[in-house]
């Protein structure tokens, strides 16, 4: 509730807790920085995929994917950190978004 006393609508999201993010198992591989079996990245990226879909076919967009705000949880990828996430037809439902930089600033194209 704002101060004036008009009411925030809130959504929030509740996760268990994960085990490890992407790029921190990643890192602890064996080799690290060697390639990853076709299978195992196969199996990530599917994971990736069928996420995105879900979250798209709900309405929203992550806008800030990259490998720390991915978790794995025996074996099974989660997408976390949403604060960058928006509804995909924009707060007047025209579909039109008014952000003029989104995600992390290190991962952003020059």
């Amino acid at each position: 509730m704002h101060e004036d006393g008009s009411v925030v609508q809130v959504i929030y999201c509740v996760m268990e807790k994960a085990q490890e993010e992407l790029f921190d198992w990643y890192v602890a591989q064996p080799g690290s920085g060697q390639k990853l079996s076709n299978a195992m990245v196969c199996s990530l990226f599917h994971q990736m995929l069928d996420g995105t879909l879900y979250l798209h076919l709900k309405g929203f967009a992550h806008r800030d994917f990259k490998l720390e705000n991915f978790v794995l949880n025996n074996g099974i990828l989660q997408i976390i950190d949403f604060g960058h996430g928006t509804q995909i037809e924009g707060k007047d439902g025209k579909g039109l978004r008014s952000t003029k930089m989104i995600g992390t600033t290190g991962y952003q194209d020059p």
